[in-house]
């Protein structure tokens, strides 16, 4: 049979390490002892994980329609290198069949029947899951720099982020060149006699530029950010957890001009606090209509003055639902997606295998890691007292130098990435795991109305599609459908290889009082 080696590398780190070619030795190896013959190897190169998915999925097919009669075989190094979700693994691998082509991995067991199948859904499962783990350790590391004062992304108008020597972030600091523009923005503006577009015509007559001589154009809805971003005030907000916290930028208005402001626009001196949840309606924000638009609800009075509530599209383009039948239909979906007992048991067991298998890989790569920088670090100590002592030249000094910087740079990289939280408590997370797949009607159904939008979120990540008479193809959690995945494929998995070295799932934990708490990871 021929086949095609698909290398994928997803950063800077792997492009210039040795994932590629570890990656195509071990593939090689693989297709020798099948007896493959090679006949290509494609290479896809990007700078992110997340970047440019769908143009990776649009070449790789089509390189597939224009060669498919050309090899019988993609072989990939693991399932993590085909594709990062699951969407985009189950749509590549229908789109190989009908051509003839077979999926196969150099480092799992993955086929197209039996136990190889059920590993491979699981595998796609959970590196799905590494890539979320991933994303969610960037924006607690964005979260981390707001709590300490700094603003992770560049800052507004009036201010600039000055490169400082030894910093990775730097506190924001006023931009004299157009900080003045912006000042009399909101001086202007709080008189309450401008409009958006006449400061936008006003301001753009004096030309302002900032820092780097670029000119600032000014238009109306740029106007609205400005007076409405507390950020001029000493305050940053964001739109990972919408908190406002104290910055360590200095503010450019006082406290007093910026509401002054926001009154202005408002219309009205107070802003009216109104309630978001309503007990009559824990699926309004969840559920939307075939049309697109999300649903809202209302209380109708009847001819006898009984209150009747529905569910209904704000565009008024999906029509009207009484709450008791969309209510009913969410119950049997839940009774629908609920896990067999008997699954629940045989998925954890798998994971809990899994899971100490690699949390002791992961530990011996670390230590690996660790090891290799200590004899970096030694060796360039022994480069540095060989240059004072006149024994090399300054060329090779500088050129050893920077290689060895250049690997200890990354090999700390690779061991902050892969760090493995070796205190984990693995019966605590499966207890955990369980409790939250079992009994999820009834559980439901036994919270007020705040937790039941937090636990109804986790277990829908996406908004329910009501048809008029039931619920079209939900979204499930991943744990979830992963779960019922063992009861479709009705076989026992000889040994799964995940990606990752613990699977985790965002969802809300219950509390001592019986109430649930924010949607979390569980390590």
């Amino acid at each position: 049979m021929k086949a095609v080696i698909y290398l994928r590398i997803s950063d800077e780190k792997q492009i210039s390490n040795t994932s590629l070619t570890t990656q195509e030795e071990v593939c090689r190896g693989y297709s020798a002892k099948q007896g493959f013959e090679i006949v290509d190897v494609v290479t896809d190169e990007a700078i992110s994980a997340n970047k440019n998915n769908a143009q990776r999925v649009a070449e790789l097919l089509d390189y597939c329609d224009t060669n498919y009669k050309k090899f019988d075989v993609l072989v990939v190094f693991k399932i993590d290198r085909f594709a990062r979700s699951q969407e985009h693994h189950h749509y590549l691998r229908s789109k190989l069949l009908k051509k003839n082509i077979r999926l196969r991995s150099a480092t799992e067991n993955i086929g197209e029947d039996g136990s190889p199948k059920l590993i491979e859904g699981i595998l796609a499962a959970v590196n799905e899951y590494d890539n979320d783990i991933r994303t969610e350790r960037t924006k607690l590391g964005m979260l981390r720099r707001l709590d300490q004062g700094l603003f992770p992304w560049n800052p507004p108008l009036g201010y600039y982020l000055p490169q400082v020597s030894g910093e990775r972030l730097s506190i924001s600091k006023e931009d004299v060149a157009c900080s003045g523009a912006v000042r009399e923005l909101f001086s202007l503006y709080s008189s309450g006699l401008y409009s958006f577009s006449a400061l936008a015509r006003r301001l753009n007559a004096n030309e302002v530029r900032n820092h780097r001589g670029t000119e600032v154009v000014f238009y109306k809805q740029q106007i609205v950010k400005i007076i409405t971003n507390p950020f001029y005030v000493g305050f940053t907000t964001n739109s990972i957890d919408n908190k406002i916290r104290k910055g360590l930028h200095s503010p450019l208005i006082s406290q007093e001009v910026f509401e002054k402001c926001k009154q202005v626009k408002e219309g009205r001196k107070y802003s009216v606090v109104r309630k978001t949840t309503n007990d009559n309606f824990p699926l309004r924000g969840l559920i939307m209509g075939e049309c697109g638009h999300r649903f809202s609800a209302a209380l109708s009075t009847g001819r006898w003055g009984k209150r009747y509530g529905y569910y209904f599209c704000k565009k008024r383009d999906s029509g009207n639902y009484p709450s008791t039948e969309l209510h009913k239909k969410f119950l049997e979906l839940l009774d629908d997606i609920q896990p067999e007992k008997e699954m629940v048991d045989l998925f954890f067991e798998i994971f809990k295998e899994q899971l100490s298998k690699n949390i002791v890989s992961g530990v011996s790569e670390q230590e690996d890691t660790t090891k290799r920088i200590k004899e970096l670090e030694h060796k360039k100590q022994r480069l540095i007292e060989m240059r004072l002592d006149g024994d090399i030249d300054k060329d090779t000094f500088t050129s050893l130098k920077s290689g060895y910087e250049k690997e200890l740079f990354l090999l700390e990289n690779k061991r902050t990435e892969a760090d493995v939280d070796i205190d984990v408590n693995i019966d605590e997370l499966i207890a955990f795991g369980k409790s939250f797949v079992t009994n999820i009607r009834e559980r439901w159904e036994s919270l007020p109305v705040e937790d039941k939008i937090v636990y109804q979120g986790s277990i829908f990540p996406n908004k329910l599609v009501w048809s008029g008479n039931n619920w079209r193809t939900p979204t499930i959690q991943p744990l979830i459908s992963s779960i019922n995945t063992l009861k479709t494929n009705n076989v026992i998995p000889a040994g799964v290889e995940p990606a990752i070295f613990w699977m985790r799932t965002k969802c809300p934990r219950p509390l001592d009082d019986g109430t649930m708490s924010e949607p979390v990871y569980c390590t």
